[in-house]
């Protein structure tokens, strides 16, 4: 098992997996259409994204997190 000291960076790893693989089928679709569309397109347009993805949110996410909690209200 993973340590629980891991437990941002796997969740890092897993949402950026999976929201990589859902927008690159979205665009490849899209870019496409259905005949044209094939798995291995999309595995090929998926795969370069979910590094790049994982990378990025490394760094943006604590810039995003400062970002939220500057627009939101504190009731303190």
């Amino acid at each position: 098992m993973i340590p629980a000291r891991y437990e941002i960076r796997v969740f890092q790893f897993l949402l950026t997996g999976i929201m990589t693989l859902f927008v690159s089928g979205a665009v490849t679709l899209l870019n496409l259409g259905t005949s044209g569309f094939a798995f291995a397109l999309w595995m090929k347009a998926w795969a370069p994204t979910w590094p790049v993805a994982f990378c990025v949110i490394i760094f943006a996410a604590p810039a995003a997190q400062w970002m939220a909690k500057y627009l939101i209200q504190s009731d303190r």
